[in-house]
């Protein structure tokens, strides 16, 4: 007597960022591509730091807000993110990165405050740099997010 096959384990899914009817399986989430991505609402302001970060060797994407972030994410993954705070809400891009691609490293940019680390989940946050900073320094935070 010939045994019949067993079905293969399902796998646990969750909801896709972008189409929320759509379940995605958890392991086939983007995986980290040494990609820096960069949410910066001001495009000059994103334009300067590609222009900072892509000479030093790094790849860098850029997104605009929270919900660009989770629509890129669905089908990339990024190494580190570097969020100026001053302009995007913390939280928000936490909360998209981890439902999209699970916790990356965060660079925190900021105005005139130390910021606010409430809501960032398991996201951890490598550094954060007070506006204006040096170049090497941003470099270097980056950096420490890929684990260069």
């Amino acid at each position: 007597m010939v045994a019949a096959p067993t079905p293969a384990p399902s796998r646990p899914r969750e909801r896709h960022p972008s189409r929320p009817g759509l379940a995605v399986p958890l392991d086939r989430r983007p995986r980290a591509s040494g990609q820096v991505l960069l949410v910066e609402p001001d495009a000059p302001l994103a334009a300067l730091l590609g222009l900072v970060l892509r000479p030093a060797g790094l790849r860098v994407a850029t997104v605009a807000d929270p919900g660009e972030l989770a629509a890129w994410a669905a089908t990339h993954a990024p190494a580190a993110v570097v969020v100026d705070t001053d302009r995007v809400a913390l939280r928000a891009v936490a909360q998209a990165l981890e439902r999209a691609t699970g916790p990356r490293p965060l660079v925190l940019l900021t105005g005139d405050r130390e910021p606010t680390l409430d809501g960032v989940g398991r996201c951890p946050v490598v550094g954060w740099l007070r506006k204006p900073f040096a170049v090497a320094a941003l470099l270097g935070l980056v950096r420490g997010a890929l684990g260069d």
